[in-house]
């Protein structure tokens, strides 16, 4: 009888058929592990896209950048996502936002939280990204101000650095970016949970310790630096960096007006300077100036300075010393070059600096002593870089004797004269240079006045008499009706028009006041909102009569005397340059426009010169 065989595997046939097995099996788990791991990198790149585009509308409705939510509160609390203070964006519901300085001594900052979903009208999981932790989101702390978008060029540099390695060296953005996502990536190193809490943060990736700050060596390491794209090891896990980077700067951001607002820019913005000889250029840096070296042949005087000021294309920088001398220098970037464009010399001394004046549209006028001209008036006009000066013919019109204070308002269509012997008289300007008085009665009884100057657009003129204020309006027909007194102070030593022809500052002389004194004729700075009727009449019982606006900024005492002051070109800032007898300090005190009625102080100058008072300043149109 024959037996039938028998079929089976071996063991090794069967060690082998489950290897194949379980290699195909970790195939798979592969396969499905990178899909998910690529569909969680894809969710981050959408959810990135759908806040940035949020972003842009904010920026674009609100002006502004939205300040970042806290961190550490839980997704479903209802204090989540919703940004902290505007401006500061150190705290919301008392819970505190991480703040990084830039510079220490300026004080410029950036703000890090949770992105503010909520003020942003987007849904709390878009807070997180495909791993359902939270973005970082950081932003230039001035971006957020009210208004920010006019009030910060492109070109200023109080943002984050990006890099795109370890080595520090290659900047992509340099102190600009306006804000910055960062999703921690599949590792999650330093990212907060959606509980509030954080991820573990023992990283061995330099990069990835900068990104989430959490360097137990140096928690601040942040200094506005973020990487973007550097290495990771190939041999160690802990050594990876898979963070995923967003960010924009200003230009990227632009918006309605912003082309006029960037064109406006130019490296050197004031020029201060001082007793000694002493020349010191300034930039405008967000919320401060901070100076900037000159290059060239940098003026230089035997004496102090009483007038320096712009040409309408900031492009010439116009001086005018005791030693009664014009001096003007061609300003390119930071190079300044001595030049001849301009001749002004006479015989004696001028005791005031409100008697040469230069116009943002090109016009440069002189109080002239009784010994050069009958005239006691010269005009120059600017024609390229170059000016020409007017054959100017007062006639019988002209004052009965030698004025120390003139104003020119636009297209130098009317000029004051005045002294402080007790006369100011308006003169019309006709296209053959004939001047021709249009002073009212109502100034004929205006007493010694000291200061005078014309708002930009020619619509009102204020005049200074001891400690009072006076401004007439313009009713379009050469008429000036008024005046309006509103203020008294103690002997005033500075006023200024803002550029916009809203605002007038007014700087008492008396020192050691406090900016929020309860009684404006007190304080040191004093800023009138100046409102039009809509058909053109005056009537200052009506909103014609200016209205006193002050900021909360503190109990805060000047040192000396506010001698100098000067609107940016924006009409968004007011810098306060003050001294002091006594000791020799100095400082600047600049104040932000906020809204219509609101400005806040800010730090303003770095590098005032010790022990050696300013005489002049000159801000750019």
């Amino acid at each position: 009888m024959k037996q039938s065989g028998q079929s089976g595997f071996t063991l090794l046939e069967l060690s082998v058929v489950l290897a194949v097995i379980a290699m195909i099996t970790g195939m798979g788990i592969m396969a499905s592990l990178n899909a998910l791991e690529s569909a969680r990198i894809a969710a981050t790149q959408t959810r990135l896209d759908e806040i940035e585009k949020a972003l842009l509308e904010f920026r674009v409705n609100q002006g502004r950048l939205p300040c970042p939510a806290p961190n550490i509160i839980a997704s479903n609390d209802s204090r989540f996502g919703y940004e902290a203070t505007p401006g500061s964006c150190g705290t919301y519901d008392t819970v505190d936002n991480k703040i990084y300085y830039i510079n220490e001594l300026s004080g410029d900052r950036v703000a890090e939280g949770a992105v503010p979903v909520r003020t942003l009208g987007l849904p709390n999981e878009l807070a997180h990204d495909g791993w359902g932790r939270r973005f970082t989101y950081t932003v230039m702390s001035a971006l957020t101000s009210r208004n920010a978008f006019q009030m910060v060029q492109g070109q200023e540099q109080c943002g984050s650095d990006i890099l795109s390695s370890s080595t520090l060296t290659d900047l992509r953005s340099n102190d600009r970016a306006s804000y910055v996502l960062i999703s921690a990536g599949a590792n999650g190193y330093g990212a907060y949970k959606t509980d509030g809490s954080r991820m573990p943060t023992d990283t061995q990736n330099t990069a990835e310790l900068m990104n989430c700050r959490c360097d137990p060596a140096d928690p601040d390491v942040l200094n506005a630096t973020v990487m973007q794209d550097p290495t990771s090891s190939a041999t160690n896990p802990a050594d990876s960096f898979d963070d995923i980077v967003r960010y924009k700067e200003r230009w990227q951001m632009m918006g309605p007006g912003d082309e006029d607002l960037f064109s406006r820019y130019r490296p050197i913005q004031l020029v201060i300077y001082y007793s000694g000889k002493f020349v010191v250029a300034y930039t405008k840096k967000c919320d401060r100036f901070v100076s900037v070296p000159i290059d060239g042949s940098v003026p230089a005087y035997s004496g102090d300075l009483s007038f320096a000021g712009f040409s309408s294309n900031n492009r010439v920088l116009i001086t005018y010393n005791s030693d009664n001398a014009c001096m003007t220098h061609r300003v390119d970037d930071t190079h300044m070059e001595e030049n001849s464009l301009l001749t002004c010399t006479f015989a004696s001394p001028w005791e005031f600096d409100n008697h040469v004046v230069a116009t943002r549209d090109g016009f440069l006028a002189m109080a002239l002593p009784s010994t050069s001209s009958p005239n006691y008036l010269a005009l120059w006009k600017q024609v390229s870089d170059g000016y020409v000066q007017q054959r100017i013919s007062l006639g019988a019109a002209a004052p009965s004797s030698r004025p120390t204070l003139v104003a020119v308002s636009k297209n130098a269509e009317y000029v004051v004269l005045s002294d402080r012997g007790g006369y100011a008289r308006i003169y019309k300007r006709n296209s053959a240079n004939e001047l021709k008085d249009v002073t009212s009665s109502l100034l004929d009884w205006w007493p010694t006045a000291h200061l005078t100057e014309f708002s930009p657009d020619g619509s009102y003129v204020a005049q200074v008499s001891g400690t009072g204020i006076y401004v007439w309006r313009n009713d379009g027909q050469g008429n000036f009706l008024g005046p309006i007194n509103f203020g008294t102070g103690f002997g005033i030593k500075a006023i200024a028009f803002s550029p916009d022809g809203s605002y007038l500052a007014v700087a008492n002389m008396i020192p050691n006041r406090m900016y929020d004194d309860p009684n404006p004729a007190n304080r040191p700075v004093a800023i009138y909102k100046l409102n039009k009727l809509s058909d053109g009449n005056f009537q200052e019982t009506e909103v014609n009569m200016p209205l006193e606006i002050w900021p909360q900024i503190g109990s805060r005492a000047t040192l000396g005397e506010i001698i100098h002051l000067r609107f940016t070109p924006d009409s968004n800032y007011l810098l306060a340059i003050e001294n002091n007898i006594d000791d020799d300090l100095f400082k600047a005190v600049l104040f932000k426009k906020q809204g219509d009625l609101d400005f806040t102080y800010a730090p303003a100058i770095n590098e005032i010169v010790a022990g050696n008072p300013p005489s002049s300043a000159a801000m750019m149109h």
